[in-house]
């Protein structure tokens, strides 16, 4: 389970809780900032999570991005994370029109709440997530920022989070400038197996990644930047034994001479690279397989499009040698 999942499941758990509980915040004195700009401002709203340290210009180990334009009765999603570590989920941006009832909810919760009227939060730290709030209507912009220890706050701010986290598992199902990563095992052969890992665009407009090769360079895709595959030792369920935590090795991609720093996929095409052999499998012994893609540098277009930054995993194979 990621941060992200984490920090969505306890927004979920204590919102749901106080949805017949409110807190009333008495005691609170200091409040978020409200700021009036000089002209008039789109109507709009903001939710962001980040964690972690910056991995990259302007992007976070966690940090996933949701904007409301209620101008364009639009959702839009940006993501750099997977939401959890089955693998699977598409990589980028995802947009698609805002729902009626999800616009209603959202409007009325943030007439319900008032941001500006948030203590600011007190409970972060290394580590913990940082929830930012804001709010667009004409000259008038107010914020609420606090983290995800920030029990009594999140509750107050109930009606607005839950939508916002509803928000954002339905927007995973229509990718706009993603990718979603795939492995299959090639044939074997007594050198050991390899895998093709394809990075697909999952979305309707063009992409750009790394070039696989290159990126396969930069590192294992763990905490740092790379494309290959990662095993762990799968052994079958024993009845009354709790199964150990999954120990990870790293199976990169095979080098390759190349001049291309950044590929172009259009909607619908792909990318493919093999790994190299593995030749530390143990046979008979059942392993699990998942691609993982990492990248978090420059630029962040190219001939406007959008360069895909994060972390992505594919769907988990399970393999016997």
């Amino acid at each position: 389970m990621t941060t992200l999942t984490l920090v969505l499941c306890t927004c979920l758990a204590v919102t749901s809780a106080c949805r017949t509980n409110r807190l009333k915040g008495e005691g609170m004195q200091t409040t978020s900032p409200v700021i009036t700009p000089s002209g008039s401002e789109p109507h709009r709203f903001e939710y962001v999570i980040e964690s972690g340290r910056e991995l990259g210009s302007g992007i976070h180990e966690t940090e996933t991005r949701l904007r409301v334009d209620y101008d364009k009765n639009e959702a839009f999603l940006e993501r750099h994370q997977p939401l959890s570590d089955e693998g699977g989920e598409a990589l980028g941006t995802f947009r698609t029109e805002l729902p009626a009832d999800a616009r209603d909810e959202l409007l009325k919760g943030c007439a319900a709440v008032h941001l500006s009227s948030l203590p600011v939060g007190k409970s972060g730290g290394p580590g913990v997530s940082q929830i930012r709030l804001v709010e667009v209507s004409g000259a008038r912009i107010s914020k609420a920022e606090f983290s995800a220890r920030d029990v009594p706050i999140i509750e107050r701010a109930d009606p607005i989070l839950s939508v916002g986290n509803s928000l954002i598992g339905a927007l995973g199902e229509h990718p706009f400038q993603a990718i979603r990563i795939k492995v299959r095992r090639l044939a074997e052969h007594s050198g050991g197996d390899t895998f093709e890992i394809d990075i697909e665009n999952a979305g309707t407009q063009n992409v750009v990644v790394p070039d696989p090769h290159r990126l396969a360079a930069l590192g294992t895709g763990e905490g740092s930047q790379g494309l290959g595959v990662r095993i762990a030792e799968y052994p079958a369920e024993r009845p009354g034994y709790t199964a150990p935590p999954l120990v990870w090795s790293w199976l990169p991609v095979a080098p390759s001479k190349t001049d291309a720093p950044l590929v172009s996929i259009a909607p619908g095409g792909r990318v493919a690279a093999v790994t190299v052999p593995w030749v530390s499998r143990k046979h008979a012994m059942r392993h699990l397989v998942q691609a993982v893609y990492a990248f978090y540098g420059e630029p962040v277009m190219l001939d406007g499009h959008l360069v895909i930054r994060g972390r992505a995993l594919s769907e988990a194979l399970e393999v016997t040698p």
